[in-house]
């Protein structure tokens, strides 16, 4: 998570978004995981990785709402 906080503070590309929101993703952190991936969205990129990270993230966002 360090790492991977420290890369987005630094770098503002999507890719480096999209590895924050995962890394807060598997460690549980989703609200966290939406915000960094919604940067990661942004530009309307159609990266398939990218894309399936936001759908496992929303997934598991929607579940965490309807408990």
């Amino acid at each position: 998570m360090t790492i991977a906080e420290a890369a987005a503070a630094d770098r503002h590309d999507i890719f480096t978004e999209d590895a924050l929101a995962w890394a807060c993703f598997k460690a549980g952190r989703t609200g966290d995981a939406k915000r960094a991936i919604a940067l990661a969205l942004r530009t309307g990129t159609r990266d398939a990785t990218i894309r399936a990270h936001a759908q496992a993230i929303a997934n598991a966002a929607q579940q965490i709402a309807s408990k």
